[in-house]
Protein backbone atom coordinates (compact mmCIF):
# COMPACT_ATOMS: atom_id res chain seq x y z
CA UNK A 1 0.00 0.00 0.00
CA UNK A 2 1.24 3.52 -0.88
CA UNK A 3 0.33 6.35 2.25
CA UNK A 4 0.98 10.27 1.68
CA UNK A 5 0.89 11.99 4.60
CA UNK A 6 0.44 15.89 4.08
CA UNK A 7 1.79 18.46 6.47
CA UNK A 8 1.69 22.17 6.60
CA UNK A 9 2.63 25.30 9.11
CA UNK A 10 2.48 28.60 8.82
CA UNK A 11 4.47 31.43 10.90
CA UNK A 12 1.42 32.61 12.25
CA UNK A 13 -0.08 29.11 13.20
CA UNK A 14 3.26 28.24 14.95
CA UNK A 15 3.35 31.53 17.27
CA UNK A 16 -0.59 31.15 17.81
CA UNK A 17 -0.60 27.35 18.26
CA UNK A 18 2.82 26.01 18.36
CA UNK A 19 2.29 23.14 15.66
CA UNK A 20 5.29 21.64 14.19
CA UNK A 21 6.12 20.12 11.18
CA UNK A 22 7.95 17.21 12.93
CA UNK A 23 5.02 16.52 15.10
CA UNK A 24 2.57 16.34 12.63
CA UNK A 25 4.36 13.74 10.88
CA UNK A 26 5.19 11.80 13.71
CA UNK A 27 1.28 11.52 15.08
CA UNK A 28 0.51 10.95 11.34
CA UNK A 29 2.29 8.21 11.01
CA UNK A 30 1.04 6.32 13.96
CA UNK A 31 -2.28 6.26 12.04
CA UNK A 32 -0.82 5.17 8.80
CA UNK A 33 0.36 2.01 10.99
CA UNK A 34 -3.40 1.53 12.17
CA UNK A 35 -4.39 1.25 8.95
CA UNK A 36 -2.01 -0.25 7.06
CA UNK A 37 1.19 -1.86 8.93
CA UNK A 38 4.41 -1.23 6.66
CA UNK A 39 2.31 0.62 3.95
CA UNK A 40 4.92 2.65 2.11
CA UNK A 41 5.08 6.41 3.18
CA UNK A 42 5.79 10.11 1.10
CA UNK A 43 5.63 13.16 3.28
CA UNK A 44 3.98 15.88 1.58
CA UNK A 45 5.45 19.14 3.13
CA UNK A 46 4.55 22.72 2.79
CA UNK A 47 6.25 24.40 5.60
CA UNK A 48 5.86 28.09 6.26
CA UNK A 49 2.88 28.66 3.69
CA UNK A 50 -0.93 29.92 4.03
CA UNK A 51 -4.04 28.17 4.06
CA UNK A 52 -6.07 30.15 2.15
CA UNK A 53 -4.53 29.22 -0.92
CA UNK A 54 -4.35 25.93 -2.85
CA UNK A 55 -0.88 27.06 -4.66
CA UNK A 56 1.16 25.30 -2.93
CA UNK A 57 4.41 23.14 -4.23
CA UNK A 58 3.66 19.97 -2.18
CA UNK A 59 0.07 20.28 -2.30
CA UNK A 60 -0.12 20.37 -5.97
CA UNK A 61 2.44 17.40 -6.42
CA UNK A 62 0.44 15.26 -3.99
CA UNK A 63 -2.52 16.04 -6.08
CA UNK A 64 -1.10 15.27 -8.90
CA UNK A 65 0.12 11.81 -7.42
CA UNK A 66 -3.31 10.88 -6.85
CA UNK A 67 -4.83 11.77 -10.13
CA UNK A 68 -1.93 9.76 -11.64
CA UNK A 69 -3.28 6.74 -9.33
CA UNK A 70 0.10 6.48 -7.18
CA UNK A 71 -1.50 7.00 -3.49
CA UNK A 72 -3.71 4.67 -1.68
CA UNK A 73 -4.94 6.75 0.68
CA UNK A 74 -4.12 10.19 2.45
CA UNK A 75 -3.88 10.96 5.84
CA UNK A 76 -3.14 14.56 7.49
CA UNK A 77 -3.64 15.91 11.03
CA UNK A 78 -7.23 18.17 10.88
CA UNK A 79 -9.05 19.18 7.77
CA UNK A 80 -7.22 23.02 7.87
CA UNK A 81 -3.62 21.15 7.40
CA UNK A 82 -5.39 20.89 3.51
CA UNK A 83 -7.32 24.39 3.63
CA UNK A 84 -8.31 26.93 5.61
CA UNK A 85 -10.82 28.09 3.06
CA UNK A 86 -14.50 26.08 3.32
CA UNK A 87 -14.69 26.19 -0.94
CA UNK A 88 -10.98 24.94 -1.38
CA UNK A 89 -11.12 22.13 1.47
CA UNK A 90 -14.48 20.81 0.38
CA UNK A 91 -12.78 20.59 -3.45
CA UNK A 92 -9.60 18.91 -2.12
CA UNK A 93 -11.64 16.28 0.51
CA UNK A 94 -13.96 15.27 -2.47
CA UNK A 95 -10.83 15.27 -5.14
CA UNK A 96 -9.20 13.00 -2.80
CA UNK A 97 -11.81 10.70 -1.24
CA UNK A 98 -12.74 9.75 -4.71
CA UNK A 99 -9.58 9.20 -6.53
CA UNK A 100 -7.97 7.27 -3.63
CA UNK A 101 -8.92 3.32 -2.93
CA UNK A 102 -8.90 3.77 0.83
CA UNK A 103 -9.76 7.03 0.80
CA UNK A 104 -8.66 10.40 3.30
CA UNK A 105 -7.89 10.12 6.86
CA UNK A 106 -7.79 12.69 9.73
CA UNK A 107 -5.43 11.75 12.56
CA UNK A 108 -7.90 14.33 14.82
CA UNK A 109 -11.26 13.69 13.71
CA UNK A 110 -12.98 10.92 12.47
CA UNK A 111 -14.11 10.90 9.01
CA UNK A 112 -17.52 9.53 8.00
CA UNK A 113 -18.39 9.62 4.32
CA UNK A 114 -22.23 10.46 5.12
CA UNK A 115 -24.24 13.35 5.02
CA UNK A 116 -23.99 13.80 8.32
CA UNK A 117 -19.83 13.77 7.92
CA UNK A 118 -19.97 15.90 5.14
CA UNK A 119 -22.16 18.58 7.71
CA UNK A 120 -19.37 17.90 10.66
CA UNK A 121 -16.45 18.74 7.89
CA UNK A 122 -17.87 21.49 6.63
CA UNK A 123 -18.52 23.07 10.06
CA UNK A 124 -14.97 22.29 10.76
CA UNK A 125 -13.78 24.20 7.88
CA UNK A 126 -16.33 26.94 8.48
CA UNK A 127 -15.00 27.29 11.42
CA UNK A 128 -10.76 27.12 10.52
CA UNK A 129 -11.66 29.90 7.79
CA UNK A 130 -13.44 31.95 10.73
CA UNK A 131 -10.35 31.27 13.05
CA UNK A 132 -7.17 32.54 9.98
CA UNK A 133 -9.67 35.72 9.41
CA UNK A 134 -9.56 36.38 13.56
CA UNK A 135 -5.87 35.65 13.73
CA UNK A 136 -5.25 37.53 10.37
CA UNK A 137 -7.06 40.76 11.96
CA UNK A 138 -5.90 40.13 15.75
CA UNK A 139 -1.97 39.82 13.85
CA UNK A 140 -2.71 43.13 11.77
CA UNK A 141 -3.98 44.86 14.94
CA UNK A 142 -0.71 44.44 16.45
CA UNK A 143 1.18 44.93 13.95
CA UNK A 144 -0.74 48.48 13.38
CA UNK A 145 0.02 49.33 16.97
CA UNK A 146 3.43 48.94 16.60
CA UNK A 147 3.66 50.88 13.52
CA UNK A 148 1.67 54.07 15.96
CA UNK A 149 4.16 53.21 18.20
CA UNK A 150 7.04 54.20 16.21
CA UNK A 151 8.01 50.40 15.17
CA UNK A 152 8.06 48.72 11.88
CA UNK A 153 4.85 46.18 11.64
CA UNK A 154 6.03 44.95 7.93
CA UNK A 155 9.51 43.86 7.30
CA UNK A 156 10.02 45.19 3.96
CA UNK A 157 11.51 42.24 1.39
CA UNK A 158 14.28 44.52 0.18
CA UNK A 159 14.96 48.18 -0.10
CA UNK A 160 18.06 49.37 -2.01
CA UNK A 161 20.49 51.24 0.24
CA UNK A 162 18.80 49.75 3.42
CA UNK A 163 19.06 46.67 5.69
CA UNK A 164 16.57 45.44 8.46
CA UNK A 165 18.21 44.62 11.53
CA UNK A 166 16.41 42.35 12.87
CA UNK A 167 18.36 43.07 16.64
CA UNK A 168 17.22 45.97 17.06
CA UNK A 169 13.99 46.38 14.64
CA UNK A 170 15.49 49.07 12.53
CA UNK A 171 16.32 50.03 8.74
CA UNK A 172 20.03 50.61 8.80
CA UNK A 173 21.66 52.87 6.00
CA UNK A 174 23.93 50.79 3.08
CA UNK A 175 26.70 53.82 2.59
CA UNK A 176 27.69 52.27 -0.41
CA UNK A 177 24.32 51.71 -1.84
CA UNK A 178 22.89 55.22 -0.25
CA UNK A 179 25.57 56.88 -2.60
CA UNK A 180 24.44 55.72 -5.58
CA UNK A 181 20.73 56.47 -4.62
CA UNK A 182 21.91 60.16 -4.07
CA UNK A 183 23.61 60.48 -7.13
CA UNK A 184 20.65 58.88 -8.78
CA UNK A 185 18.34 61.39 -7.74
CA UNK A 186 20.63 64.70 -7.99
CA UNK A 187 20.92 63.15 -11.94
CA UNK A 188 16.90 62.81 -12.19
CA UNK A 189 16.87 66.07 -11.49
CA UNK A 190 19.24 68.21 -12.69
CA UNK A 191 20.51 66.28 -15.56
CA UNK A 192 16.86 66.07 -17.19
CA UNK A 193 17.68 62.12 -17.89
CA UNK A 194 15.29 59.56 -18.14
CA UNK A 195 14.92 56.23 -15.82
CA UNK A 196 16.29 54.13 -19.24
CA UNK A 197 19.41 56.43 -19.46
CA UNK A 198 19.75 56.50 -16.02
CA UNK A 199 19.20 52.49 -15.81
CA UNK A 200 21.74 52.03 -18.67
CA UNK A 201 24.33 54.71 -17.56
CA UNK A 202 24.50 52.80 -13.63
CA UNK A 203 24.95 49.20 -15.38
CA UNK A 204 27.72 50.33 -17.11
CA UNK A 205 29.68 52.42 -13.92
CA UNK A 206 29.25 49.00 -12.82
CA UNK A 207 27.77 50.27 -9.59
CA UNK A 208 26.29 47.87 -7.00
CA UNK A 209 23.43 46.09 -7.78
CA UNK A 210 20.24 45.95 -6.59
CA UNK A 211 19.13 43.09 -4.20
CA UNK A 212 16.02 40.94 -4.19
CA UNK A 213 14.05 38.44 -2.26
CA UNK A 214 16.62 36.22 -4.60
CA UNK A 215 19.49 37.85 -4.14
CA UNK A 216 21.24 40.15 -6.44
CA UNK A 217 20.42 40.57 -10.08
CA UNK A 218 23.18 41.61 -11.45
CA UNK A 219 21.53 44.08 -13.96
CA UNK A 220 20.26 47.59 -13.49
CA UNK A 221 16.67 47.86 -14.96
CA UNK A 222 14.39 51.09 -15.85
CA UNK A 223 11.80 49.80 -13.58
CA UNK A 224 14.67 49.25 -10.99
CA UNK A 225 15.11 53.11 -11.14
CA UNK A 226 11.77 53.95 -11.55
CA UNK A 227 11.15 51.96 -8.04
CA UNK A 228 13.87 53.74 -6.46
CA UNK A 229 12.59 57.50 -7.52
CA UNK A 230 9.62 57.02 -6.30
CA UNK A 231 9.18 55.30 -2.63
CA UNK A 232 9.05 57.72 -0.08
CA UNK A 233 11.23 55.71 2.18
CA UNK A 234 14.38 57.17 0.65
CA UNK A 235 12.52 60.87 2.21
CA UNK A 236 12.94 58.71 5.84
CA UNK A 237 9.01 57.74 5.53
CA UNK A 238 8.71 53.73 5.29
CA UNK A 239 5.22 53.34 3.95
CA UNK A 240 3.37 50.01 6.02
CA UNK A 241 0.23 48.49 4.77
CA UNK A 242 0.25 49.48 1.13
CA UNK A 243 -2.23 48.06 0.07
CA UNK A 244 -5.02 49.45 2.19
CA UNK A 245 -6.53 52.02 2.17
CA UNK A 246 -5.42 53.79 5.33
CA UNK A 247 -1.61 53.62 4.74
CA UNK A 248 0.80 54.24 7.60
CA UNK A 249 4.41 55.46 7.19
CA UNK A 250 7.18 55.23 9.99
CA UNK A 251 10.37 57.28 10.22
CA UNK A 252 13.57 55.49 9.32
CA UNK A 253 16.94 57.39 8.40
CA UNK A 254 16.47 59.20 5.41
CA UNK A 255 19.24 59.29 2.28
CA UNK A 256 17.96 62.26 0.32
CA UNK A 257 16.46 65.42 1.11
CA UNK A 258 12.21 65.66 1.80
CA UNK A 259 12.76 68.26 -0.67
CA UNK A 260 15.04 66.58 -3.75
CA UNK A 261 12.20 63.79 -3.03
CA UNK A 262 9.45 66.10 -3.74
CA UNK A 263 10.56 67.44 -6.89
CA UNK A 264 11.91 64.00 -7.89
CA UNK A 265 7.81 63.56 -7.51
CA UNK A 266 6.83 66.73 -9.70
CA UNK A 267 9.48 65.77 -12.57
CA UNK A 268 8.39 62.08 -12.30
CA UNK A 269 4.18 62.64 -12.70
CA UNK A 270 5.18 65.57 -15.59
CA UNK A 271 7.08 62.73 -17.36
CA UNK A 272 4.40 59.98 -17.67
CA UNK A 273 1.44 62.50 -18.43
CA UNK A 274 2.85 62.96 -21.84
CA UNK A 275 6.07 61.28 -23.45
CA UNK A 276 8.45 64.47 -24.96
CA UNK A 277 8.77 62.35 -28.12
CA UNK A 278 5.15 61.61 -28.92
CA UNK A 279 3.93 62.82 -32.53
CA UNK A 280 6.73 64.13 -33.86
CA UNK A 281 9.86 61.66 -32.88
CA UNK A 282 12.24 61.51 -30.07
CA UNK A 283 15.21 63.55 -32.24
CA UNK A 284 12.66 66.57 -32.37
CA UNK A 285 10.61 66.54 -28.92
CA UNK A 286 8.46 69.52 -28.66
CA UNK A 287 9.81 71.64 -25.84
CA UNK A 288 6.25 72.06 -24.21
CA UNK A 289 5.04 69.22 -24.33
CA UNK A 290 2.84 68.53 -21.02
CA UNK A 291 3.02 72.19 -20.39
CA UNK A 292 -0.04 73.19 -22.93
CA UNK A 293 -3.48 73.07 -22.12
CA UNK A 294 -6.33 74.67 -23.95
CA UNK A 295 -7.93 77.62 -22.45
CA UNK A 296 -11.18 76.81 -23.77
CA UNK A 297 -12.09 73.46 -23.29
CA UNK A 298 -9.10 72.42 -20.56
CA UNK A 299 -7.34 69.53 -22.15
CA UNK A 300 -4.00 69.24 -22.65
CA UNK A 301 -2.43 69.67 -26.04
CA UNK A 302 -1.39 67.37 -28.24
CA UNK A 303 1.56 67.60 -31.07
CA UNK A 304 1.21 66.21 -34.57
CA UNK A 305 2.96 67.12 -37.73
CA UNK A 306 1.78 67.71 -41.21
CA UNK A 307 3.24 67.96 -44.79
CA UNK A 308 3.30 71.32 -46.29
CA UNK A 309 1.66 72.35 -49.72
CA UNK A 310 4.12 71.34 -53.00
CA UNK A 311 6.54 69.30 -50.81
CA UNK A 312 8.58 72.14 -48.76
CA UNK A 313 8.84 70.82 -45.86
CA UNK A 314 6.91 69.63 -42.63
CA UNK A 315 4.93 71.72 -40.60
CA UNK A 316 4.68 71.01 -36.51
CA UNK A 317 2.07 72.00 -34.50
CA UNK A 318 0.25 71.84 -31.14
CA UNK A 319 -3.96 71.28 -31.61
CA UNK A 320 -6.40 70.61 -28.96
CA UNK A 321 -7.79 67.25 -29.48
CA UNK A 322 -11.19 67.77 -29.53
CA UNK A 323 -10.60 69.86 -32.56
CA UNK A 324 -10.69 66.72 -34.55
CA UNK A 325 -14.56 66.88 -35.51
CA UNK A 326 -14.51 70.41 -36.69
CA UNK A 327 -14.24 71.02 -40.16
CA UNK A 328 -15.24 73.09 -42.92
CA UNK A 329 -16.39 75.84 -41.24
CA UNK A 330 -19.05 73.68 -38.79
CA UNK A 331 -18.15 73.18 -35.33
CA UNK A 332 -20.24 70.18 -33.55
CA UNK A 333 -21.34 69.82 -29.96
CA UNK A 334 -19.10 69.24 -27.45
CA UNK A 335 -15.95 70.30 -30.11
CA UNK A 336 -13.36 72.94 -28.96
CA UNK A 337 -12.65 75.49 -32.15
CA UNK A 338 -9.08 76.75 -30.77
CA UNK A 339 -6.76 77.31 -33.77
CA UNK A 340 -3.50 75.31 -33.82
CA UNK A 341 -0.57 77.16 -33.05
CA UNK A 342 2.99 76.19 -35.00
CA UNK A 343 5.19 74.72 -32.42
CA UNK A 344 8.51 76.33 -33.90
CA UNK A 345 6.89 79.77 -33.05
CA UNK A 346 5.43 79.18 -30.07
CA UNK A 347 8.35 77.40 -28.42
CA UNK A 348 10.25 80.20 -29.50
CA UNK A 349 7.89 82.70 -27.94
CA UNK A 350 7.51 80.93 -24.47
CA UNK A 351 11.12 80.55 -24.23
CA UNK A 352 11.87 84.18 -24.81
CA UNK A 353 9.12 85.11 -22.14
CA UNK A 354 11.09 82.65 -19.45
CA UNK A 355 14.81 84.03 -20.18
CA UNK A 356 13.20 87.61 -20.06
CA UNK A 357 12.05 86.11 -16.24
CA UNK A 358 15.58 84.50 -15.86
CA UNK A 359 17.32 87.99 -17.20
CA UNK A 360 15.74 89.82 -14.14
CA UNK A 361 18.13 91.26 -11.46
CA UNK A 362 18.77 89.15 -8.28
CA UNK A 363 17.21 91.55 -5.90
CA UNK A 364 13.96 91.05 -7.81
CA UNK A 365 14.17 87.52 -7.65
CA UNK A 366 15.10 87.48 -3.81
CA UNK A 367 11.90 89.83 -3.25
CA UNK A 368 9.43 87.68 -4.94
CA UNK A 369 10.88 84.45 -2.68
CA UNK A 370 10.73 86.94 0.35
CA UNK A 371 7.21 87.58 -0.08
CA UNK A 372 6.13 84.23 -1.31
CA UNK A 373 7.75 82.97 1.92
CA UNK A 374 6.21 85.17 4.09
CA UNK A 375 2.52 84.69 2.64
CA UNK A 376 0.14 85.91 4.48
CA UNK A 377 -1.86 82.25 3.78
CA UNK A 378 1.25 80.32 4.64
CA UNK A 379 1.87 81.61 7.79
CA UNK A 380 -1.50 81.77 9.05
CA UNK A 381 -1.88 77.82 8.21
CA UNK A 382 0.70 76.72 9.77
CA UNK A 383 0.13 79.06 13.27
CA UNK A 384 -3.30 76.81 13.08
CA UNK A 385 -1.74 73.94 12.63
CA UNK A 386 1.02 75.14 15.60
CA UNK A 387 -1.82 75.42 17.84
CA UNK A 388 -4.28 72.49 17.40
CA UNK A 389 -0.65 70.22 18.28
CA UNK A 390 -0.29 72.23 21.49
CA UNK A 391 -4.19 71.57 22.26
CA UNK A 392 -4.06 67.94 20.93
CA UNK A 393 -0.72 67.90 23.48
CA UNK A 394 -2.02 68.84 26.10
CA UNK A 395 -5.57 66.99 25.56
CA UNK A 396 -3.21 63.68 25.95
CA UNK A 397 -1.17 64.49 29.31
CA UNK A 398 -4.69 65.53 30.10
CA UNK A 399 -5.71 61.59 29.67
CA UNK A 400 -2.60 60.44 30.85
CA UNK A 401 -3.21 62.39 34.10
CA UNK A 402 -6.23 60.62 34.64
CA UNK A 403 -4.89 57.04 34.09
CA UNK A 404 -2.18 58.01 36.40
CA UNK A 405 -4.71 59.02 39.32
CA UNK A 406 -7.06 56.12 38.97
CA UNK A 407 -9.73 57.97 37.64
CA UNK A 408 -9.99 56.13 34.27
CA UNK A 409 -9.38 52.69 33.32
CA UNK A 410 -6.41 51.77 30.64
CA UNK A 411 -8.92 50.24 28.42
CA UNK A 412 -11.16 53.76 27.99
CA UNK A 413 -7.92 55.41 27.69
CA UNK A 414 -6.29 53.29 25.18
CA UNK A 415 -8.93 55.19 22.56
CA UNK A 416 -8.89 58.42 23.48
CA UNK A 417 -4.45 58.00 23.10
CA UNK A 418 -5.17 56.38 20.07
CA UNK A 419 -6.85 58.64 18.64
CA UNK A 420 -4.89 61.73 19.73
CA UNK A 421 -1.57 59.94 18.25
CA UNK A 422 -3.55 59.55 15.27
CA UNK A 423 -4.44 63.50 14.86
CA UNK A 424 -1.01 64.49 16.50
CA UNK A 425 0.16 62.60 12.83
CA UNK A 426 -2.25 63.48 10.68
CA UNK A 427 -1.05 67.23 11.95
CA UNK A 428 2.64 66.33 11.94
CA UNK A 429 2.45 65.45 8.38
CA UNK A 430 0.40 68.57 7.60
CA UNK A 431 2.95 70.60 9.21
CA UNK A 432 6.05 68.55 7.10
CA UNK A 433 4.41 69.45 3.99
CA UNK A 434 4.01 73.31 4.57
CA UNK A 435 7.63 73.41 5.75
CA UNK A 436 8.85 71.47 2.71
CA UNK A 437 7.00 73.83 0.85
CA UNK A 438 8.81 76.75 2.27
CA UNK A 439 11.85 75.20 2.19
CA UNK A 440 11.05 74.60 -2.08
CA UNK A 441 10.59 78.06 -1.92
CA UNK A 442 13.91 78.34 -0.71
CA UNK A 443 15.69 75.85 -2.51
CA UNK A 444 14.70 78.08 -5.71
CA UNK A 445 16.64 81.27 -4.58
CA UNK A 446 19.50 78.80 -4.97
CA UNK A 447 18.63 77.02 -8.17
CA UNK A 448 17.94 80.81 -9.66
CA UNK A 449 21.60 81.11 -10.20
CA UNK A 450 22.06 77.82 -12.16
CA UNK A 451 19.10 78.41 -14.43
CA UNK A 452 20.14 81.96 -15.08
CA UNK A 453 23.59 80.31 -16.09
CA UNK A 454 22.35 78.24 -19.11
CA UNK A 455 20.78 80.99 -21.06
CA UNK A 456 23.87 81.72 -22.76
CA UNK A 457 23.66 78.71 -25.22
CA UNK A 458 21.28 76.20 -23.57
CA UNK A 459 20.79 72.42 -25.54
CA UNK A 460 16.88 71.55 -26.03
CA UNK A 461 17.25 68.98 -23.11
CA UNK A 462 18.71 71.65 -21.05
CA UNK A 463 15.64 74.53 -22.24
CA UNK A 464 13.43 71.57 -21.36
CA UNK A 465 14.28 70.88 -17.92
CA UNK A 466 14.31 74.82 -17.00
CA UNK A 467 10.95 75.21 -18.30
CA UNK A 468 9.88 72.24 -16.39
CA UNK A 469 11.76 73.71 -13.23
CA UNK A 470 9.81 76.96 -13.52
CA UNK A 471 6.64 76.27 -15.36
CA UNK A 472 3.40 74.71 -14.04
CA UNK A 473 1.24 74.70 -16.76
CA UNK A 474 0.56 77.05 -19.90
CA UNK A 475 -3.11 78.63 -21.31
CA UNK A 476 -3.31 78.20 -24.62
CA UNK A 477 -6.44 81.11 -24.94
CA UNK A 478 -8.73 81.73 -27.84
CA UNK A 479 -9.59 84.44 -29.48
CA UNK A 480 -10.56 87.34 -27.37
CA UNK A 481 -11.23 91.08 -29.08
CA UNK A 482 -7.91 91.18 -30.88
CA UNK A 483 -5.81 87.68 -30.49
CA UNK A 484 -4.93 84.74 -29.43
CA UNK A 485 -2.85 85.13 -25.66
CA UNK A 486 -0.72 82.65 -23.52
CA UNK A 487 -0.90 82.21 -20.03
CA UNK A 488 2.23 81.58 -18.33
CA UNK A 489 1.25 80.06 -14.52
CA UNK A 490 5.12 79.55 -12.89
CA UNK A 491 5.55 77.47 -10.13
CA UNK A 492 6.58 79.64 -6.85
CA UNK A 493 6.83 82.11 -6.37
CA UNK A 494 6.37 83.56 -9.71
CA UNK A 495 3.18 85.13 -10.54
CA UNK A 496 0.68 84.18 -13.46
CA UNK A 497 1.93 86.16 -16.43
CA UNK A 498 -0.02 86.80 -20.00
CA UNK A 499 1.92 86.85 -22.84
CA UNK A 500 1.24 88.21 -26.78
CA UNK A 501 0.41 84.51 -28.97
CA UNK A 502 2.82 84.63 -31.90
CA UNK A 503 1.33 85.18 -35.77
CA UNK A 504 -0.36 81.85 -36.86
CA UNK A 505 1.82 79.55 -39.54
CA UNK A 506 -0.26 78.77 -42.50
CA UNK A 507 -1.21 74.92 -42.21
Amino acid sequence: MRAAIYCRVSSEEQAQHGFSLAAQERDCRIHVEKISPGAIVEVYTDGGVSGETLHRPQMQRMREDVDGGRIDFVVTLDPDRLSRTLTDLLLVTDEMDCKCPMHLHFVNMEWQRTPEGRLFLSLRGAVAEFEKAKIRQRMLHGRRQKVRSGGIGVVPHWIYGYRYNSGTGSMEVEEQEAAVVCRLYEDYCNTGAGTCILASRLQAEGAPPTRGPRGSSGRWHQATVLRILSNPAYAGRLRQFAKSEDALYVPIPPIVSPQLWERAQRIRESNSKHSPGRGVGAAAAPLLSALLWCGKCGRRLHTSRSKRPYGIGVYAYYYCPARRNVGHGITLAGTCDLEPAGMRKLDEAVWARVSLRLSKPDAWWEACIEEYLHSRQSGQELERIAKRLEEVRRARKRVLGLVTRGELEEDEAADALGQTKQELGELAECHRVLVAKRADGRRMAGRIQELRARLDTPSPAERRMVLRELVDRIDVLPAEQRKERLRLHYRLPLPVEDAPMPAPDHI
